[in-house]
């Protein structure tokens, strides 16, 4: 039946009484275990404490004396305090009582009976009236225990679920953790690296600067030498012919012209008098020896340590196809006209390739290719044991690490072809060779922007690779050309 409100104030009421009564039961609390007295007694001094309690407080003591105040008792003797035994049953039996009859948290608030079903439909727990009612007319129902199984067990899949994703955010974590590590170690190579080329350069261009400003200041102290000893003479000039200059004057005076004749010989010495010639010293630094081209000539001596510098490569007829029509030895087209070459091991006889005649089993290199507007080629590097007959395949599986241009698009020849984005056109390509670091990569030489790098260990020599494409219009003479520089 519905819930009236006396039926509501009485359950109010009984609340307040439980409430009240825990109040009281704190105040029969004894104060050694915390816990309502069992069996209790009272000492001299008028405090209660469990019979138990205070004996074993005693003996942990050695005296007689009260947990609370220390007033020491004359006698061991523990007398049952049967009143205080009896409201403490009185309570706890009454406590009991009140407890069961206050209407239980799980009771339906609408029809005060037990929660006994549950909505699916509504996600609610609610009681047997509940079910029947309109509000949960043709609901999905289920018993609170089948209820509590069922979504127990949906949560369990999820925290499982949720259990994989942590895992897999731990193992996401540690691979991030060894990135950021990695590439604070490469990163940090990389700067050593960049500071030792830095380096170089910087103590070259010192020694440079330092070699020049030396050989200015001894020209200096040349000239200033041979300056200061013409400045250190004239003095002591100046001073013979003051002294012949003033004898002679004394002699001109001289009114006994007998006397002045016997000294005329002595005289005329002195008129005489011999003083070194003073040299004909044209001195001055000149600017031209010092401030002509000076970044050229520094920049030439300088092309000499650059590790790498550019290779003056050359194409090696002996391995061209026999369509290929070499221009000197540094340019190389198709040709539809075939030559007629001797055939060798070392000549690719189907396959439009050509290589570089110098190999490279060590070190560091670089060479620049001029492929022009050409919209059909492919160069890099290949193994010397690479087979050269028949239709060829460029892929490093195959021994060929090269990038290639077909119409408007770039890539890089691996298992299958991978897609290179270029901004451009680029007219000159540069490779870079670290045989010892296992490095081929391409650069646009006119922007130096990185185009692609492959990776490989090297176990033979390798030679620089060239297909100049087999489409020649008017506006493409589908030339490749080497770049050397020239100094």
């Amino acid at each position: 039946p519905p819930l009236s409100v006396t039926s509501l104030r009485a359950g109010a009421k009984m609340a307040a009484m439980v409430e009240g009564l825990s109040k009281l039961v704190l105040d029969l609390t004894c104060p050694l275990c915390l816990a309502i007295f069992t069996d209790p007694v009272e000492l001299q001094c008028e405090h209660y404490f469990c019979r138990g309690c205070i004996t074993k407080h005693w003996e942990q003591q050695g005296e007689l004396s009260c947990a609370i105040c220390s007033d020491v008792s004359l006698s061991s003797t523990l007398k049952s305090n049967r009143k205080l035994s009896n409201v403490v049953a009185t309570v706890c039996k009454e406590h009991a009582r009140l407890e069961e009859n206050v209407p239980s948290q799980h009771t339906c608030p609408e029809h005060q009976r037990k929660m006994e079903r549950f909505c699916v439909t509504d996600c609610e727990v609610i009681c047997l009236d509940c079910r029947d009612s309109r509000k949960h007319l043709h609901h999905d129902v289920l018993n609170v225990q089948e209820a509590a199984e069922e979504f127990k067990a949906q949560l369990q899949k999820s925290v499982t679920k949720l259990q994989t994703l942590i895992e897999k955010r731990n193992v996401a974590k540690s691979k991030y953790e060894g990135l950021l590590e990695e590439i604070l170690n490469s990163t940090q190579n990389i700067v050593d690296s960049i500071k030792k080329s830095f380096e170089e350069l910087h103590s070259f261009l010192y020694k440079e600067e330092s070699a020049l400003l030396q050989q200015l200041k001894e020209e200096v102290n040349q000239q200033s030498s041979q300056l200061q000893r013409q400045i250190d003479q004239i003095p002591r000039d100046l001073s013979s012919l003051d002294a012949s200059i003033k004898a002679m004057e004394e002699e001109i005076s001289q009114e006994d012209c007998i006397s002045f004749l016997l000294n005329l010989k002595e005289t005329q010495k002195r008129a005489k008098i011999c003083v070194p010639p003073l040299e004909n010293i044209s001195v001055k630094v000149k600017p031209e020896n010092y401030l002509g081209p000076l970044q050229y000539w520094t920049w030439k001596n300088m092309f000499k340590i650059l590790d790498p510098g550019l290779s003056n490569l050359t194409f090696n007829p002996a391995t061209a196809c026999s369509h290929l029509s070499l221009c000197g030895p540094t340019r190389v087209r198709y040709s539809e006209k075939v030559k007629v070459v001797p055939d060798s091991p070392e000549r690719f006889n189907v396959a439009a390739f050509i290589l570089g005649s110098d190999g490279f089993t060590s070190g560091k290199h670089y060479w620049q290719v001029d492929v022009g507007d050409g919209k059909d080629w492919s160069l890099g590097v290949a193994k010397e044991s690479i087979n050269r007959k028949g239709d060829l395949r460029q892929s490093p599986k195959h021994g060929y690490w090269t990038i290639y241009r077909e119409k408007d698009s770039f890539g890089a020849f691996l298992f299958h072809p991978k897609t290179i984005e270029v901004r451009g056109s680029p007219t000159r390509i540069g490779v870079y060779l670290d045989y010892d670091g296992g490095r081929v990569s391409f650069y646009d030489a006119d922007l130096f922007s990185h185009l692609f790098t492959f990776h490989a260990t090297f176990s033979e020599k390798v030679y620089p690779f060239f297909y100049p494409g087999l489409k020649v219009t008017k506006s493409n003479n589908g030339m490749l050309r080497i770049q050397h520089l020239y100094l």
